[in-house]
């Protein structure tokens, strides 16, 4: 006879209650099956999951939390990479491309066109000093950074570097990338671009670097600080309405500034529209508690107008 727990992951749409189950199952295959069948719960559904967060297996309550977040995150808007390590293309790409007249509308395939203000690029790559290089599919971004940290040049007391490190998966592929640019000749360049700005494209001088790396550039320490924060979030770009749902919800102003003070949406905006306001621009997933801004508006009368 099967089990309710085991039948439940066989069903095309397993029951919530079920699945919540199955995530203190023995076996690791099975909680693994009911946690993924869970991440795929309609936003319609998200107050079934609600009352889970309860759970007194503080194991599965991380889990549903974290469920609840990917849902509302969905919602909310579409993930966006705001820092990449992205090799620049190789020269014989490149006079290619200036031969078909370099239209930055139309780069090489697998490529990208940047416009650059600068014009020293190095030894070998001269035929990149004008106003567009290509640049490759980034190989890192900030979801592959485990810490970040802004650092002053003690040689000059005004200048700052931000110091980065990957995590063991972002290592292994960085490194894979380096040995392959280091063995090019000339020496392969890798982009540091950040918000779709080549801030430095090095040579790489070394076939490993252990998963650590300087972003050097003419920093003050805000701008550092702000670099460090960018590397060590998990950004999408926004676009969520809201409207209220009874008579007696909060003021719209009111809800506007209730909003603004949540962690995470320092970098978005909020501005209203008739009865209903709008969250736009970057949200970091990593501080942005998305679960308790859901509960907060629908207490105080409002809801989240679903995507269509």
């Amino acid at each position: 006879m099967i089990s309710a727990v085991v039948l439940c992951l066989l069903l095309q749409d397993p029951l919530i209650d079920e699945c919540v189950k199955a995530l203190s199952h023995s076996q690791e295959s099975v909680r693994r099956d009911a946690e993924e069948r869970l991440r795929r719960t309609p936003f319609e559904k998200l107050t079934d999951l609600e009352p889970h967060l309860k759970n007194p297996d503080a194991g599965i309550r991380r889990v549903i939390e974290s469920v609840m977040q990917g849902v509302i995150a969905s919602q909310f808007g579409t993930r966006k990479n705001r820092f990449e390590l992205r090799p620049v293309a190789p020269v014989d790409v490149m006079k290619a491309w200036i031969k078909e007249k370099a239209d930055p509308s139309k780069p090489p395939k697998d490529c990208e066109a940047f416009r650059v203000d600068w014009k020293d690029i190095g030894t070998g790559y001269e035929v990149y000093e004008r106003d567009w290089i290509l640049l490759q599919a980034g190989v890192i971004s900030e979801k592959d950074v485990a810490a970040a940290l802004p650092e002053i040049v003690l040689e000059a007391p005004d200048r700052w570097t931000v110091r980065f490190e990957l995590s063991e998966k972002g290592s292994r592929e960085f490194d894979e990338v380096a040995g392959k640019l280091y063995a090019m000749e000339p020496r392969g360049k890798l982009a540091i671009v950040v918000d779709g700005r080549i801030l430095m494209a090095p040579v790489v001088h070394a076939p490993r670097f252990q998963g650590r790396g300087v972003i050097q550039g003419d920093f003050k320490g805000a701008e550092a600080r702000k670099v460090a924060q960018i590397l060590t979030g998990d950004w999408i770009t926004s676009t969520v309405r809201f409207e209220a749902t009874r008579k007696d919800a909060e003021p719209v102003e009111r809800m506007m500034d209730v909003i603004r003070h949540f962690k995470g949406l320092s970098e978005a905006t909020v501005q209203r529209h008739d009865a209903q306001f709008e969250i736009s621009g970057l949200v970091n997933l990593k501080e942005a508690r998305l679960v308790e801004l859901w509960q907060t508006l629908r207490d105080r009368g409002y809801r989240l107008i679903p995507r269509k």
